[in-house]
């Protein structure tokens, strides 16, 4: 596979990228304030949220950030996850079959394929004050990246940490793709889901998955995507 990897920004990318985060916020908040005005009110989460903020609980910036926040959240996240999924099919034709035999496995399954493709693969933070991990002395402001690539074949936490193995234990399966605890991901249970219907249509309505060129990842220290994934449905 082809990787190309950025540790900085290329030329003109910055001014590109907020171009294209002032188009993004500009677009939604003219979506949200039609919805605002809209005669008969909706029941999704835009709704709850103006709803808060009509009772003074959220600010209408903290609206419009929320919706851009999961919005953008949501496309990437499981695009790569589908793409993973994809490139999985045609590499490993019987794990296609079996996603299409046995329904009852496909949460396991794509758990399974976010444990080994996480879209986010660096978490940086600056703590605050000093603290101690495992006997590592950390002082306050320190730049702390977890890689989460890493973490989720730790071969301490994962038998087999490099194959791919949907029938793990739920305990045994747990990883940091999209988070765990009180910060797990918001939009996980879409992502989830979303990647589920996909991958099973094109389970259900086709026989293979073919790799129609090479494929081609877009890789930075936090994050990776699919540049180019030609696939041949047949």
């Amino acid at each position: 596979m082809a990787v190309i990897v950025r540790g900085r920004p290329g030329e003109g990318i910055h001014a590109k990228s907020l171009a294209g985060m002032n188009f993004m916020f500009a677009e939604t908040e003219r979506y949200v304030r039609e919805k605002q005005t809209a005669e008969e009110p909706g029941n999704g989460l835009v709704d709850e949220l103006l709803a808060a903020h009509e009772r003074g609980e959220l600010t209408w910036r903290e609206v419009l950030e929320t919706t851009v926040l999961l919005y953008m959240s949501g496309g990437p996240n499981p695009a790569y996850l589908i793409g993973a999924g994809f490139k999985l099919f045609a590499e490993r034709p019987d794990l296609m079959k079996q996603f299409r035999e046995r329904p009852e496995i496909r949460d396991a399954f794509t758990n399974e394929l976010a444990r080994l493709n996480p879209v986010e693969l660096i978490i940086t933070r600056f703590p605050n004050q000093d603290i101690e991990i495992q006997g590592v002395h950390i002082p306050a402001g320190s730049c702390i990246k977890y890689p989460i690539g890493a973490a989720n074949r730790d071969p301490a936490a994962f038998e087999n940490p490099d194959a791919f193995e949907y029938n793990r234990p739920p305990d045994a399966s747990r990883n940091l793709t999209f988070g765990l605890g009180t910060h797990a991901c918001t939009g996980q249970l879409l992502a989830r889901a979303e990647t589920n219907v996909i991958l099973g249509l094109v389970a259900e309505r086709y026989s293979s998955v073919e790799l129609a060129g090479e494929p081609l990842e877009v890789r930075t220290d936090r994050l990776v995507a699919f540049d180019k994934l030609p696939v041949r449905l047949s």
